[in-house]
């Protein structure tokens, strides 16, 4: 599944959609564009009680998501990060 990009102060893309059953990758490229901070991230995702290590710049994750239904996730390091994975049927 494509994957989701932390970059800046903000999660891009802020939807993905994904077919029940794949595997998202989450990457961290956060000092990559320029943000001052040190870069290190994590991937919350509460309503499945699934969370990432801490990820450093270019470092990967990803999880199957198995269950149907709108997923928001948060990284726990930034809470005001937020975004959104939309897992189909």
């Amino acid at each position: 599944m494509s994957p989701d990009y932390a970059g800046g102060s903000r999660l891009a893309p802020q939807s993905l959609n994904a077919p029940k059953g794949t595997a998202v990758y989450w990457m961290n490229l956060d000092s990559e564009i320029g943000f001052c901070d040190p870069g290190f991230h994590d991937v919350d995702i509460s309503a499945i009680n699934v969370e990432s290590p801490v990820l450093s710049t270019h470092e990967t994750w990803d999880h199957p998501l198995d269950d149907a239904g709108d997923f928001y996730y948060i990284r726990s390091i930034h809470p005001f990060m937020t975004a959104q994975v939309d897992v189909s049927s």
